[in-house]
């Protein structure tokens, strides 16, 4: 082991911390909800599995949402884990906007909740709990429905970029 002095760098504001944690190689998701007539949609790569007892996976739901508040007190929320040709989706639901499901694939669950079609995988969840940490909200969502998708490769981001993985290629 390294002297810890030489090999950590010490992190200035947050662009750096931003360059740092953008090296870590994540998927991509789309995360639904319907409160009333509206069908809520956002694009994240803050989702994790939390436990498989219960089975609960967890996103982080950012201040700055415009559908954040109404996202996390949403008794049920649905998760499309997107694939590799799936990058102009990602980046329809990265931004807020009226027209957002005009012309993308999707089905409704039998809650009402509008999920991408096709995908990797399809995750329903009922809201466990919600907490506050920091400049975002960690919100914890029992599932109550995996399943998975007709799309093999995931779409993953990785240093504020889109990148693939060839799932065939890799040794399971």
């Amino acid at each position: 082991m390294g002297d810890s002095s030489q090999d950590s760098v010490r992190l200035n504001p947050l662009p750096d911390l931003r360059q740092v944690l953008g090296r870590f190689a994540t998927g991509v998701v789309v995360v639904t909800a319907r409160t009333g007539n509206e069908h809520l949609a956002v694009t994240m790569n803050s989702f994790s599995s939390v436990s498989l007892d219960p089975p609960l996976i967890s996103i982080c739901l950012g201040k700055h949402l415009r559908c954040g508040p109404a996202l996390e007190t949403a008794p049920h929320f649905c998760i499309s884990i997107l694939g590799a040709g799936q990058r102009a989706i990602s980046q329809r639901f990265a931004k807020a906007g009226d027209k957002a499901w005009e012309d993308v694939p999707y089905r409704t669950t039998e809650l009402g909740i509008r999920v991408i079609e096709p995908s990797v995988a399809v995750l329903e969840c009922r809201r466990h709990i919600a907490v506050k940490a920091g400049d975002h909200s960690i919100l914890l969502g029992e599932l109550t429905l995996a399943r998975l998708g007709d799309l093999p490769d995931p779409l993953l981001f990785f240093g504020s970029q889109y990148a693939t993985l060839n799932a065939a290629s890799c040794s399971l």
